[in-house]
């Protein structure tokens, strides 16, 4: 029984063997490498879409929080009157109107504007959040390139 399984063994070993056999490569061989993906277009694609996106994130300054709508108004209101160069904005997100001023696209852009509200509006801070993208703006990721 032992020679039997020696002797498969070894016919077994001998055809690996026999089965790696290496060509020489000659030298008029040639390779070429079609890419059908399209990655460039696709790239340029996605960059134009986000150019034509009216949102992006961002920042804005929160200035008010009620859970009283007449009082959210009133604030916005306000805050045009003392601030009419500064797109306002009122949103519900239950149980609470909150009302956010400013589209920044960068921080320090948004604390520049927050050092002169923090004045009308002591506890007012920055918020991250969906903002409008300014006409002509780029986003982050198109300026890179």
């Amino acid at each position: 029984m032992n020679k039997w399984m020696i002797l498969l063994w070894v016919n077994f070993m001998g055809n690996m063997l026999l089965a790696q056999t290496v060509s020489p490569i000659s030298s008029a061989s040639t390779m070429e490498i079609v890419d059908h993906s399209d990655v460039m277009e696709l790239m340029t694609k996605h960059k134009m879409i986000i150019k034509e996106k009216p949102i992006t994130q961002g920042y804005r300054i929160q200035i008010f929080n009620t859970t009283d709508k007449n009082e959210a108004l009133t604030a916005k209101s306000n805050f045009y009157n003392k601030f009419p160069h500064i797109r306002c904005y009122t949103s519900y997100v239950q149980p609470y109107y909150k009302v956010k001023v400013g589209d920044y696209q960068d921080e320090q852009e948004a604390r520049a504007d927050l050092k002169s509200i923090s004045r009308a509006y002591p506890s007012s801070f920055l918020v991250f959040d969906i903002i409008k993208r300014k006409k002509g703006e780029e986003d982050s990721e198109t300026k890179s390139e």
